[in-house]
């Protein structure tokens, strides 16, 4: 079966390959040019299918010479993906000698150095990439990750503040905020968030968890209870409604 799915996903290479020539840049003979350019569509071809270890394999050999950066850019990816920090961190440093502004590249360097615990260094990338293309959400979810990770709670929260003025609320930003006004005492901010976030996830029950286990740490016995209630009520509902599928149609 993985054979098979290999043989698919080669296929599906040279499907790309065809529809995006840009993807042979390097080589100057043809037969040179058509060897690199299958072999970075069948790599990245693997990247996106989730075979982290056999595409860096493919990209590790492609990428000794090159100067590309987005092969660069996704072999160092494929290497944290498989939790390979010292890899990426070599990848990232080859990367940024050729390409220091270049705001993608500024990003992962950021992410491999939030990865390898250095706070310093990978707020300081962020924040140089985030001057060349400041609207990028991930990388602005990344900033907040590593303020967070530092214990600076007060300025995530401010960060993250800033980001529901930048782009439409999320649960992911909800609870982050959540989380840093907890972390500073601000129980009544914190609690509102997580409301917040109960009301927009398309999951109630999910949305609802956060919150109750919020109540349960700061002992609001009574919220907890209540919500607890609110939890079995959605239970029951999505049970009935399961049930109601499994019965066979009247028609």
């Amino acid at each position: 079966m993985i054979k098979v799915v290999k043989i698919l996903v080669a296929m599906i290479c040279f499907g790309s390959l065809l529809s995006n020539p840009s993807l042979a840049q390097e080589p100057a003979s043809s037969t040179q040019d058509w060897e690199w350019s299958t072999s970075k569509a069948i790599a990245y071809a693997l990247y996106e299918s989730g075979e982290w270890e056999l595409a860096l394999s493919y990209l590790d050999a492609l990428g000794v010479h090159s100067t590309d950066w987005y092969l660069q850019y996704v072999r160092a990816r494929a290497a944290l993906h498989l939790g390979d920090v010292e890899h990426a961190s070599r990848i990232v440093e080859k990367a940024l000698a050729s390409h220091s502004e270049n705001p993608r590249i500024l990003f992962l360097a950021g992410d491999v150095a939030l990865d390898s615990g250095d706070y310093e260094g990978a707020e300081a990338f962020l924040r140089h990439g985030l001057i060349l293309r400041a609207k990028d959400r991930d990388a602005q979810l990344s900033l907040g990750r590593v303020l967070m990770a530092k214990g600076d709670f007060t300025q995530a929260a401010q960060h993250y503040e800033h980001m529901l003025s930048m782009y439409s609320a999320s649960s992911e930003i909800l609870l982050k905020l959540a989380s840093c006004y907890e972390n500073t005492q601000n129980l009544k901010r914190a609690e509102l968030y997580l409301i917040k976030n109960s009301k927009l996830h398309q999951n109630p029950r999910m949305g609802l968890m956060p919150l109750q286990r919020f109540y349960q740490r700061h002992d609001m016995t009574e919220l907890a209870k209540q919500t607890a209630q609110q939890l079995e009520q959605l239970q029951a509902q999505e049970d009935k409604r399961k049930l109601r599928q499994l019965q066979p149609s009247k028609r």
